[in-house]
């Protein structure tokens, strides 16, 4: 599919694909905006005035995105438009750098370059002193942590890199780090297993090394990708593919072969014998439409 370029007066700050596909969230300087995907070309739609948002993350089910704007986390109905107040988070000190939403989507963790990594549960403490859940909060005011990920099944158990040159865990009874290493980790993601997570080398100066990293925080291998920071990784959904970006400019696929035969076998389940189907429905305009059916 090619799609028709959209330019824009002002730079891209940061963009985010709805989980239907059908539809992309992009923040501009003063504003973010929402563009249809058709099958030719981007469309815009509704506006959010929230001005300066570096960062924006889908829920799961799509319902909500939450857009990180210095130290302030603002999370949006997606179909009805709304930001109230009592959807505004606020509690760091300095820059919030990564959210990650909870697996029911009934919260998210953020980490920050204050030293803290906080758990907020959007419904269960509704009064403005109560939406962080502070028994769950930590801090190490010797690192900046620059990317969080949760640990699938294990509610308020995180993964964090930042410049502390260490890999945190909370995953047992007390936060675990790993031994120091060579540069400072940038981003995280985690396999749906929970068994290994995959992180990027982020220092200035240093290649984009890609690391994989299996509990209790042993690093089992590692990937030259790209010639400068790494400053994005993704996982597909199933697992099957890694999406990087770098400080080079380059976008990097990987396809990542999971040894472990469960998981194997719960993509046959799902997937029928691994494949994933498509959707065949698309977004056009009614014009286009009308055309087709006179056709």
């Amino acid at each position: 599919m090619e799609i028709e370029p959209t330019p824009t007066p002002e730079e891209c700050l940061a963009i985010a694909f709805h989980p239907s596909g059908l539809h992309l969230v992009v923040a501009l300087n003063d504003k973010i905006q929402l563009m249809n995907l058709h099958a030719d070309k981007l469309r815009p739609d509704k506006i959010w005035p929230t001005r300066n948002c570096y960062d924006i993350k889908f829920s799961h089910g799509g319902h909500m995105f939450a857009a990180v704007s210095n130290k302030d986390i603002h999370v949006h109905n997606f179909y009805t438009n709304d930001c109230p107040d009592s959807m505004m988070y606020s509690g760091h000190m300095q820059r919030v750098n990564r959210i990650d939403w909870f697996e029911n989507d009934m919260g998210f963790v953020s980490c920050s370059s204050d030293g803290g990594i906080y758990f907020y549960d959007l419904y269960t403490h509704t009064l403005e002193k109560q939406k962080r859940n502070l028994d769950k909060d930590f801090n190490d005011k010797g690192a900046k942590y620059l990317s969080v990920v949760n640990v699938p099944n294990k509610p308020y158990e995180v993964v964090a890199v930042g410049t502390d040159r260490q890999v945190t865990s909370n995953v047992t009874s007390a936060t675990d780090k790993s031994r120091a290493l060579d540069a400072y980790l940038s981003e995280v993601c985690m396999m749906k297993s929970g068994r290994a997570v995959i992180a990027g080398v982020g220092e200035p100066g240093r290649p984009g090394e890609l690391q994989v990293w299996k509990f209790p925080l042993e690093r089992t291998l590692s990937v030259q990708a790209h010639s400068k920071a790494v400053t994005r990784l993704r996982l597909s959904h199933d697992n099957s593919w890694l999406y990087t970006t770098g400080a080079d400019g380059i976008i990097c696929i990987f396809e990542v072969k999971d040894k472990d035969p469960r998981a194997v076998k719960r993509d046959e389940t799902f997937h029928g014998a691994g494949n994933l189907l498509y959707s065949e429905e698309i977004l056009t305009d009614k014009s286009r439409l009308e055309a087709l059916m006179n056709e």
